[in-house]
């Protein structure tokens, strides 16, 4: 008799362990679900605040412009601040270069010299920003690529914006705008891959 509700009494206790296992196991899937939906809902969250930032009337003029090689760096001498002049010499249609002079004149009150501190601002922030989300895996590389790649690949293939970061690189240090150029890389590496498997 002291057998049998001794057998009973551990195969209770071994009942009750693998419930405690199971209902623990219940309660880690459940976090890890919810933890996932919150870093969707932040990934999210992130990308509409970064898309809201970076598409305003200054930000898609500047990138226009970059699109158009309508900036130029400059150095002035002296050791001055450096800055960009708008040229729109490259321009060869007659309408869209009235409606840049238009939104030139609308957003910036007719300025043609875009001070170095306004494209740290208004693009190359907001790309070491994604560089930035992209190595704490809080954004992944295809969706900034399929939201920001335009943008990133025609902001960093331009010269005059190759030349102010190489500029500043050697005044600031090294690592300056390095996520910047991280994200770049990577969503270049994206697309080629995205192209090959199209192609297949």
């Amino acid at each position: 008799m002291y057998d049998l509700l001794s057998i009973l009494k551990n195969n209770f206790i071994l009942c009750w362990i693998d419930w405690t296992a199971v209902f623990t196991a219940c309660l880690f899937i459940v976090a890890w679900w919810q933890l996932g939906k919150i870093n969707k809902t932040s990934s999210a969250d992130f990308m509409l605040k970064l898309k809201n930032d970076l598409f305003n009337d200054k930000t898609t003029l500047l990138i226009q412009l970059i699109d158009y090689n309508s900036l130029k760096f400059i150095i002035p001498d002296n050791d001055q601040i450096p800055y960009f002049e708008i040229v729109l010499d490259f321009i060869k249609d007659d309408k869209i270069k009235n409606e840049i002079i238009r939104k030139i004149g609308k957003i910036r009150d007719g300025s043609y010299i875009v001070d170095a501190f306004e494209v740290d601002e208004y693009l190359l922030g907001h790309i070491e920003d994604l560089g930035i989300l992209a190595e704490n895996k809080i954004l992944n590389v295809s969706m900034i690529y399929e939201e920001f790649s335009w943008y990133i690949e025609t902001c960093l293939g331009n010269s005059q914006i190759k030349d102010y970061i190489n500029h500043q690189k050697k005044k600031e240090g090294w690592d300056i705008y390095d996520k910047t150029e991280t994200i770049f890389d990577k969503c270049k590496r994206f697309g080629e891959k995205k192209s090959k498997k199209k192609n297949f």
